[in-house]
């Protein structure tokens, strides 16, 4: 099944450390900010898991660690096969996740097969289904977010702040569910977005950027 994009090096992807990035093709998500709708479908020519394995032993000397990103990562039944393998050539790993599939973050998570969670929370609960473009259960992001508190495993949790989606408010309600986590907010960006209406959408300005991580 080639269902992976890579990318061989970065250096922002995993906090201090050099990595490479896998990208899983599809996701369960439908985001209408999203700037990775070519993912959403599958219908890239991709890689096949062997192929990703190897490009990743070919780094191993180089990089530090590999960050699985997508797409959705577990969506794909796979994806815990796929973290040992890359545990056992002995990298550090950060999952990129929208937490919706709490129950194989569970798993990966008992099994400690990665090292760093990095969780998209949306905006707050009341307007989530807007934010992900899907009828989403409100309680598997919620269980998601109490499991990666209570994992002993560095996290962090971050928003990406679209108007019409994201206020102050929202950020404070999001805030008082995720407590005392790392919490990092991006800016929207209106190009390649996956609905056309959002291209039209006025990022915030720096400052009011500022005014909400000061929350």
């Amino acid at each position: 099944m080639n269902c992976f994009s890579f990318y061989g090096n970065s250096f922002i992807d995993y906090p201090n450390k050099i990595s490479c990035v896998v990208f899983y093709n599809r996701c369960n998500f439908r985001c209408p900010f999203c700037h990775n709708g070519d993912l959403l479908d599958g219908k890239l020519e991709g890689f096949s898991e062997e192929q990703i394995i190897a490009k990743i032993e070919e780094r191993k000397d180089f990089v530090e660690a590999v960050v699985i990103s997508g797409g959705e990562p577990t969506i794909y039944d796979n994806i815990i096969s796929f973290l040992r393998q890359i545990k056992n050539i002995g990298l550090k790993i950060k999952l990129d996740t929208n937490g919706y599939r709490y129950e194989v973050l569970y798993k990966i998570i008992a099994e400690k097969l990665v090292d760093y969670i990095a969780m998209d929370v949306k905006t707050s609960l009341d307007k989530y289904n807007l934010a992900c473009g899907v009828g989403a259960d409100i309680a598997c992001i919620i269980r998601s977010i109490e499991t990666i508190k209570k994992s002993n495993i560095e996290y962090e949790f971050r928003t990406t702040c679209v108007p019409l989606l994201i206020t102050e408010e929202d950020v404070k309600q999001i805030k008082n569910l995720i407590g005392n986590s790392v919490y990092k907010l991006q800016n929207f960006s209106s190009n390649k977005v996956l609905d056309p209406v959002f291209s039209n959408v006025i990022p915030y300005n720096e400052e009011k950027m500022n005014e909400m991580r000061r929350l």
